[in-house]
């Protein structure tokens, strides 16, 4: 996921889920010729330093030049057109002037955008307009148009990169790109889905729960491979769902020992040599065996062509159940780490 609009995330708690959820969070940091001490708040230098999540994207002048272009049209019509545009900023006709003088007072100029996300036109631009200033960093501009510029940049950088684009800061979500195209609505869909089924599955309030227990956990080397599991299975969840199986949950994709159960009957007609075992029944309902070890003790796969032939198609019925097995331990993780 690209991350916009600033460097940082700043919904704690939404952070906490992304560090439960998310592949990677990629957020766009030009090259800076300081410390990242110096732009980096101390709790995400520890996140980028202690596990996988955050992960920089550097803007190349194309990309910059794109989005600059583009602001630079989107303010020029505001600018010129208050009235006309000043729904897309949730302002009232009557109160469109009021938006304009708000952007041009240099005290309400402060938020920070930094060289190498934008052109050099972009730059004179809005100091000619009286929009923004200059300072060290870039320039210093109102956090409304900071944000719809920025908007533009993760556009032009996730079309690019075939990536998507996600901010964690809701009040902005309507003023521009109404056609939705910085997250998908599959990425979208697959996002509230997951955020419903962890929140299920944590033993308290999100907001309750320390992030330094978050970090820690992703943190762990066994946990990448539960969450790669976990993610897929809501995948699961939402084909299901979109194939009117209404009825179908999460707990149904994860319980994988009715699925072994039916696997091991169809195999016994397939091969005419599987055996299940009472302790191997036994072991399954008691989810005392990952399904790989149950492989070897609870079936007997005689040596014969058959089997050679079928080995295939049993392993990867026993990939679908290890996935599973490793879906379910993530849930049980959550529940008993956090």
């Amino acid at each position: 996921m690209l991350y916009y609009p600033g460097f940082e995330v700043k919904d704690i708690n939404w952070l906490k889920f992304a560090l439960l959820y998310l592949d990677d969070l990629r957020p766009i940091i030009p090259m800076i010729p300081y410390a990242r001490e110096n732009y980096l708040d101390s709790l995400t230098l520890r996140i980028m330093d202690s596990t996988d999540l955050i992960r920089e994207y550097c803007p190349d002048y194309k990309e910059g030049n794109i989005a600059s272009l583009k602001a630079m049209e989107y303010f020029d019509n505001y600018l010129k057109n208050p009235k006309i545009f000043a729904g897309q900023f949730k302002f009232s006709y009557r109160r469109a002037d009021f938006l304009i003088d708000k952007w041009k007072n240099e005290s309400q100029q402060n938020y920070v955008l930094y060289n190498g996300k934008f052109s050099n036109d972009f730059y004179y631009y809005c100091i000619d307009e009286g929009i923004a200033h200059r300072c060290d960093e870039g320039i210093k501009i109102n956090e409304d148009l900071a944000f719809v510029y920025m908007s533009f940049l993760a556009e032009v950088i996730s079309e690019a990169n075939q990536m998507e684009a996600i901010t964690d800061i809701s009040k902005y979500n309507s003023i521009i790109l109404n056609n939705n195209t910085l997250l998908s609505k599959a990425a979208g869909k697959e996002l509230k889905y997951a955020v419903n089924n962890i929140e299920l599955n944590l033993p308290n309030d999100i907001r309750k729960i320390s992030i330094n227990k978050f970090i820690d956990l992703r943190s762990s080397r066994e946990f990448r491979q539960l969450r790669t599991a976990y993610t897929n299975e809501i995948k699961n969840l939402i084909e299901a769902k979109e194939q009117k199986n209404d009825g179908y949950s999460l707990e149904d994709l994860l319980s994988y020992q009715k699925e072994f159960v039916r696997f091991c009957q169809q195999s016994f007609n397939m091969l005419g040599s599987i055996s299940l075992t009472a302790f191997g029944i036994h072991q399954i309902a008691n989810d005392n065996l990952t399904p790989m070890a149950l492989l070897s003790t609870t079936i007997g796969v005689h040596r014969d062509l058959n089997a050679v032939v079928k080995a295939k198609e049993i392993a990867e019925t026993f990939k679908d159940i290890h996935n599973k097995h490793l879906a379910r331990k993530y849930v049980a993780t959550l529940r008993k780490t956090i």
